[in-house]
Parts: C-alpha cells; sequence; structure tokens
C-alpha cells in the first residue's frame, strides 16, 4: 500500500491508480443500491503484470455478486469500478477484509463483522460531507444561541458576544463565509468553512472564558459581577418574590452598565428561567 494513501474510513481519490492500492481493501459508492467492495493484491512476480483485484462483491441496482478478477496497475479505482457497471461518488480504504466470512449482506474487516449497507452508509460521499458540515455549524450556533441566552453566562464572558474582540471578530467572519454557501460551492469549501467555524467558535469561547470579566472596561467590572451574581440568583431561588427581587436588580445593574453586548435588561423575564 502507498504510504500517502489516506489511513482507513478516510475518503479514497477515486483517481488512485490500482497499482497504489496493493495490499488494501476498499469501499467505492454510488449510491445504497450500487457499490463496489473489494480487496487489491500485489502481482507475484514482474510489476507490468496486472495486479489482481483479488475478490469484489459488487451491488448493482441493489444485485450482489461476487467475482475475483486481474486489472491493469495503472487503472484508476473509477475506472475499475465502471468496468462492473459502478460509477462512485466517493470510496474509502476499510481495514483488511476476510474474504470467507464475507457475504451480501455483511463484512468481516478489521476482525469485526459489520452489516454491508452500515459500511456504505459510513462512506463519505459529497452529498454526506455536506451535510455533515452544515451539521456541525448547526450544532456551533445551537451552542453559541444557548450561551448567548444564558444571561449569567453572557455577562461573565462577555467578550464572545463583542466583534471588538478579535477572537469573536474571527468567529463571525467565519459565520458569514458560511452563510455564503450555496450549492455550487465545492464540497472542499464547504468542509473547510464548517471547519473554520467549529475552530473560531471553540477559539473565541476559550479566550472569552479565560478573559472573563477583565474584557469589560474596569469600571464596568463590579457592577457586571453584582449583576452576574443576581441573575444566578433568579435561576436558583426558589422563592418567587426573591426571584423578582434579583430579575428586577440584574435589570437595573444592565441598564447602569449599557453595554451593547450584555443581555437586553428589558427581557430578563422570559431569559432568567429556573434552573
Amino acid at each position: 500500500m502507498s504510504p500517502l494513501l489516506p489511513t482507513v474510513w478516510e475518503p479514497l481519490p477515486l483517481h488512485t491508480p490500482l497499482g497504489d492500492l496493493a495490499g488494501s481493501s476498499i469501499l467505492a459508492v454510488a449510491d445504497p443500491d450500487n457499490h463496489v467492495l473489494g480487496s487489491v493484491v500485489a502481482p507475484r512476480h514482474d510489476a507490468g503484470m496486472p495486479l489482481r483485484f483479488m475478490e469484489t462483491l459488487t451491488t448493482v441496482a441493489g444485485q450482489p455478486h461476487r467475482k475475483s478478477r486481474e486489472v491493469n496497475p495503472a487503472l484508476p479505482l473509477a475506472a475499475v469500478c465502471a468496468l462492473v457497471g459502478v460509477s462512485p461518488v466517493a470510496a474509502t480504504l476499510l481495514p483488511a477484509i476476510n474474504w470467507l466470512a464475507v457475504t451480501p449482506e455483511s463484512v468481516s474487516a478489521g476482525g469485526r463483522t459489520r452489516s454491508l449497507a452500515a459500511l456504505v452508509a459510513r462512506v463519505p460521499t459529497p452529498q454526506a460531507r455536506r451535510q455533515q458540515a452544515a451539521s456541525r455549524v448547526g450544532a456551533v450556533k445551537q451552542e453559541y444561541g444557548r450561551l448567548r441566552g444564558d444571561v449569567t453566562y453572557r455577562i461573565e464572558n462577555a467578550a464572545l458576544f463583542d466583534p471588538s474582540s478579535e477572537a469573536t471578530r474571527q468567529f463571525e467572519t467565519a459565520l458569514v463565509l458560511w452563510d455564503d454557501v450555496d450549492p455550487t460551492t465545492p464540497e472542499t469549501e464547504v468542509v473547510r468553512r464548517a471547519a473554520m467555524v467549529e475552530v473560531t467558535f471553540a477559539t473565541a469561547r476559550s479566550a472569552a472564558e479565560t478573559e472573563g470579566f477583565a474584557h469589560l472596561p474596569a469600571q464596568a467590572r463590579p457592577i457586571a459581577e453584582r449583576a452576574a451574581k443576581s441573575a444566578r440568583l433568579a435561576q436558583l431561588s426558589p422563592s418567587e418574590s426573591e426571584r423578582r427581587r434579583a430579575v428586577d436588580a440584574v435589570a437595573t445593574l444592565l441598564h447602569r452598565l449599557n453595554l451593547s453586548y450584555l443581555p437586553d435588561p428589558t427581557v430578563l423575564n422570559r431569559a432568567l428561567p429556573r434552573l
């Protein structure tokens, strides 16, 4: 196997020559009903002799058939698959397949038996990678929204919500770049932008939590600390009257602070639910 190949379960370029895949097991997928499972062995003699694509389990239109075949090592993986009736959109390297334990429904790879359908679903097709990228960004946005709605957290870690913070500005830029993604954006760029969102959010959050109240103007810090304590009390107190007084105190203190990146003091009742 070529040392430049990806590791198992990572995407495998479809233009990879069979000669680079000697000793490897692969799964190339067009869709759930059309795919090629195979293992490649090196030639036993002259390097110019055909590689033996030792075993293949090919599924076309949902119908599986198994065959051993010899193939020119210069052929790319996509071409080999096309020869057996599959036009893959993605492929991955698998752990070594035990062909004695392969059936049309299950595959023994790396000492573990898995359903073939589960393996096919795991191959990161371009559409799946786009969907995974969108899901990852969605998770970041959901967590950011949760933190933004947490009054106590937002007061204590204000830098995450202040675009004057360099790390936060980079995160917001990454979100803008993600929002510009459309169906014509290349899949590799979609994945890259999703990664940017994840990395810049993690960086901005860590920086804000490290900085804490120190991000605020010096004269605002003691007021903000009192506001955070009152916000926590409003969430934890079992007494409705005490909770009401704490919410009023938070509103008063936030009005005094008058910082745009801190919580809106006019919506604290719904922003401070009991814990």
